[in-house]
Parts: structure tokens; sequence; C-alpha cells
């Protein structure tokens, strides 16, 4: 019911695979190079844009949600030959037979959150920085929508917990998720887990 008509017959795929607790991407474009970077016990969050709906209708009202997200247990490529290829075998990126992409695969702490944890301009400018640092800006005319949007279009390293400022917001973080959702589901970025980088 939450589908319209005219995107039943639309592609679509689970991505990340929250059965199996696997994600993966080509990882060679600008959008998704960054998630190359990543190491066992990094966290990678999901965002994605929700819109309410009721008597049988989307209202129109939409915002960006946290809807849960991976601590790697692994991150490489995957290859038909990759000993971790059989975890996969449910992720879009092995179903249409890619040859190679970069996957995560999650530990136990790994989830989809009970609850969308809203992202909007209070945690943004509380927890999150543009590319080179610096606080995000509001003031350019765009909706609170479009900028997030702008600002999360391509996967990156947002906070590395090996820098005093940086595991500040990352606490910040973990606080909003489980008052939005639970505690349970802030145990992904439990500051007591072993980070080995950013």
């Amino acid at each position: 019911p939450y589908v319209p008509d005219n995107l039943w017959d639309a592609p679509c795929h689970n991505d990340p695979e929250f059965a199996t607790l696997t994600y993966g991407d080509n990882g060679d474009n600008p959008r998704s190079v960054a998630l190359t970077n990543m190491r066992p016990g990094d966290a990678l969050l999901f965002l994605s844009r929700l819109e309410s709906y009721a008597d049988g209708k989307l209202t129109g009202h939409a915002g960006f949600y946290l809807i849960g997200g991976l601590r790697a247990e692994y991150a490489g490529w995957i290859t038909p030959q990759s000993p971790q290829r059989e975890r996969f075998d449910r992720n879009s990126h092995a179903i249409r037979g890619d040859a190679r992409f970069w996957g995560v695969a999650g530990s136990p702490q790994s989830r989809r959150f009970g609850r969308a944890v809203p992202v909007n301009r209070e945690i943004c400018a509380a927890v999150f920085r543009d590319s080179q640092g610096n606080p995000w800006t509001w003031d350019n005319g765009q909706t609170e929508l479009a900028r997030i949007s702008s600002y999360t279009r391509a996967c990156r390293c947002v906070l590395d917990t090996g820098d005093a400022e940086q595991l500040q917001r990352a606490a910040t973080l973990r606080d909003w998720i489980a008052r939005h959702s639970s505690p349970l589901d802030s145990e992904l970025l439990a500051a007591d887990t072993p980070q080995p980088g950013p």
C-alpha cells in the first residue's frame, strides 16, 4: 500500500541487506569512493528520505531519517573468488552478477533501527561537518530538506573517533539515536568498541 501504482514494476533492491547485514557499492564512483577507506570496527549509517503516509496516500510531508547501520566486521573488495562472497549472496550486487564491488559485512551490533531517527537541522548542526571540516551553512535559500540532501549526497567519513572533538560529536549522535529509537540501536556507535581508524 505504500508504493504508488506507477512504481510497482520499477526495479528495486535491498541494499543494505539487513537479513545478512551486508552492504555493497561499486566503490569506484565519486559518490562512493570514500567507502573504500572503511576498516573493521568502523560504523556505516544509512540515511533515507521518508514521506508520511495517511488515509491511503502520501501526505507530502517528508524528511531524512537514519534507518540503521552496520558496524564493519569486514570491509573490502568482493569478487567471485573472495572468501567472504558467500555472505554476500543475498546482496543486490552479487545477485546481479557484479564482477567486483566494495562490500561491508556487519557485526552483531549492526541493525535496522526499531524506529527511524530524524536527521534535521538540529542534529546536523551538532554533529556533521562539510568536506573541509566546517559546520554546514544554511543560508543559501534551500529548504532544510534540500540542504541536508546536498550535503549527504556522497558517502564519506564523517567522524574520526580518534579525535577528541569528533568523539564528542559521535557521542551526541549516539545519544540522539537512543532518544529517537532505542539505547540498543545506539550501541552501533558504542564508545567502548575498538575503532582502528576513521
